[in-house]
């Protein structure tokens, strides 16, 4: 069974670190894993990873295809322009710093234009939503007959993955799908391929947004990942989505962490020792987080297990990589649902309120851009529907974070942060925080 999402463009031992003034020992990790009801659907935000999706740890090659028609003839593919144009290598050192090295996509693009066995009239009128073309998805149509072709030149058994780029034409529209199928359905000559991906050159040319992240977007998916934003019409400026972290949000945000931390641990990136887990929603104190790729002493995430499909997540950002958040020493808070669909808020914001996270909808105030103010940065807290959510300071290299519940949290909710002179050489800055110290 083929499972399709498509981006419109418009061991596992926990540890205890010492030094944390625990309210609860935290749990077995593996408790907060949300295990994914339905299997049958390849991405998911749930365990476990599906096995027919890309591999997540390792260095997999995916084919890069050109294809022309006879009725949009192209000549000579000059490949160098054609990397250029669709940033693989920002692809790939995207990648890399947001596993931590874990995952490094090698790209090979065949040297030729791959020319298609039909007209372009054969496939579609039009590459702007993938449609049924004499019984068969578009996009899938596509992508086999031209690694059908590409099979009699190479060997695809050598490569874990295809993207197919349409050069011209009313085809080379400004989309990009994404299809992962089961083993065994996608046949060829010399090997098999069953993730792909159908691009138009025209996706890699769209005003205000990265053309690396396009591609990001899409091979997150053949890695299993799922859909941020929604797909209803108004849907960018609602503020359910994920606003501009992650890239399975929308893609016009220009900041935005690196990947969002639920889905790195999902994919292998974060290790089960860097998760704090808690099975239960409670008080939690004095919990040390740093960020993703770091040394220090420290958890990447903390999540709270709510039910069997939903926990709240909290995770570090990164102040430095190929994209970072807006505040330093800052956390992210958001509710994860594994029962939500694709499309319709499976993972939602809780934002520090600010002006901005807190002005009415508007059409006038994206998502990417209403949330870039919602990380918890030190001293900052957050009361929702009953629980606070704290960035107690930051000092020595990590960030102290507290959760307080229940009557606690009343009683918390309006305890005020404190600032404290601090110098620094020969600067005089400013600690903030529930407990601030002087530290770089």
């Amino acid at each position: 069974m083929r499972v399709r999402i498509w981006l419109v463009t418009a061991v596992a031992a926990s540890v205890i670190l010492s030094g944390q003034n625990l309210a609860h020992a935290q749990d077995s990790v593996n408790a907060c894993k949300l295990l994914q009801p339905n299997l049958d659907d390849h991405f998911r935000m749930g365990w476990p990873k599906e096995i027919e999706t890309l591999r997540s740890i390792g260095s997999p090659k995916i084919l890069v295809l050109a294809v022309d028609f006879n009725d949009y003839p192209q000549e000579n593919l000059d490949t160098a322009v054609l990397k250029k144009k669709m940033e693989l290598e920002k692809v790939q050192a995207f990648f890399s710093t947001a596993s931590n090295k874990a995952f490094n996509p090698i790209f090979e693009i065949f040297p030729n234009y791959v020319r298609m066995p039909d007209s372009s009239a054969h496939y579609g009128r039009e590459l702007e939503v993938d449609e049924v073309v004499d019984g068969e998805w578009e996009s899938h149509h596509m992508t086999h007959d031209a690694i059908e072709v590409a099979s009699k030149a190479l060997k695809i058994s050598d490569f874990e993955a295809a993207i197919v780029v349409i050069s011209e034409g009313p085809l080379s529209g400004r989309v990009a799908f994404a299809t992962s199928q089961d083993e065994g359905i996608d046949v060829h000559e010399s090997g098999e391929i069953h993730n792909t991906i159908l691009a138009g050159l025209a996706a890699f040319s769209i005003a205000d947004v990265q053309p690396w992240t396009v591609l990001v977007h899409e091979i997150n998916h053949l890695l299993g990942a799922v859909d941020l934003y929604l797909y209803s019409a108004n849907g960018w400026w609602q503020g359910q989505s994920s606003g501009p972290f992650g890239l399975q949000g929308n893609l016009r945000g220009k900041e935005s962490s690196d990947y969002i931390g639920w889905n790195a641990w999902l994919r292998g990136w974060i290790p089960d020792s860097r998760v704090y887990c808690a099975n239960s929603v409670r008080n939690i104190e004095n919990i040390k987080l740093v960020p993703p790729g770091s040394k220090n002493s420290g958890f990447h995430l903390i999540v709270i297990k709510k039910s069997e499909s939903q926990a709240l997540v909290v995770e570090a950002l990164k102040t430095k990589g190929f994209n970072s958040s807006t505040y330093p020493n800052s956390v992210l808070v958001y509710k994860v649902d594994i029962l939500t669909k694709p499309g319709f808020g499976p993972v939602t914001i809780i934002p520090r309120l600010t002006r901005t996270t807190t002005s009415p909808l508007s059409p006038t105030l994206p998502d990417w851009e209403r949330f870039l103010e919602a990380p918890l940065r030190p001293g900052d807290q957050v009361f929702n529907q009953g629980l606070l959510f704290r960035n107690v300071n930051y000092a020595s290299g990590a960030i102290t974070f507290s959760l307080f519940t229940g009557s606690s949290a009343n009683q918390q909710k309006n305890v005020k942060a404190k600032k404290i002179k601090c110098k620094l050489g020969n600067k005089t800055v400013f600690a903030t925080g529930y407990n601030p110290t002087c530290s770089k």
